[in-house]
């Protein structure tokens, strides 16, 4: 059976709670029923998100889901499933609403409340074609390999001039241990890579 492209958004709610980034990653990678050809940081324009939503415009909270999703940088993939096998992960991702998520889904461990859930994957091989067409004419997805992915986006600096800041992960994706090196475009050399400090424990109090 042909394998089938399915578009993968770590939502806000995941993207910035770093176990919850490490918790969906070691789930996407303990998973031999799909490949990941593509995962990077991209913040999404509300056009965008008012098209990949269009079905929900009319809904009450549809102004809210456009503001939430495309407030922040989130983090956006392609990956690619046989259809009967996408329908699985589906299945184990969990339903849309948290309340209604099965316990032991990926939504009902990670998920916050309502809609706010973690994780997009397109429910369908169609859905998926429609979606990652979508997306493709906004962003590239990248290339994925093994471990090691960088994350590439353009930052302003406090002293003038814009740059590429590029975050190269490892394996537990987002963890602590991360190397950041930044590119002038005005002409300065680049930095030399600078090791996150790691965040420091909290002892329990007796």
């Amino acid at each position: 059976m042909s394998t089938t492209p399915a578009l993968l958004i770590f939502k806000p709610d995941a993207a910035y709670r770093r176990s919850v980034r490490a918790g969906i990653w070691q789930w996407l990678q303990a998973r031999d029923d799909l490949e990941l050809t593509g995962l990077r940081w991209f913040h999404a324009p509300r056009t965008l998100i008012e098209q990949h939503y269009d079905f929900l415009e009319g809904k009450p909270f549809f102004p809210w889901l456009v503001d939430f999703m495309s407030a922040l940088p989130v983090i956006v993939g392609e990956l690619e499933a046989d259809p009967d096998d996408l329908e699985r992960i589906r299945f184990d991702l969990g339903e849309t609403q948290i309340q209604k998520a099965r316990p032991g889904s990926l939504r009902e461990r990670f998920g916050i409340y309502g809609g706010v859930n973690c994780l997009h994957l397109s429910d369908s091989a169609e859905s998926g074609r429609k979606e990652t067409a979508l997306w493709s004419k906004h962003v590239e997805f990248g290339t994925y390999k093994g471990t090691i992915i960088e994350f590439r986006f353009r930052v302003a600096y406090l002293r003038g001039g814009e740059g590429e800041l590029i975050i190269v992960p490892n394996s537990e994706l987002f963890n602590n241990t991360v190397v950041v090196r930044s590119n002038q475009v005005n002409g300065d050399a680049d930095r030399p890579p600078v090791k996150a400090a790691p965040t420091p424990s909290r002892k329990r109090r007796a």
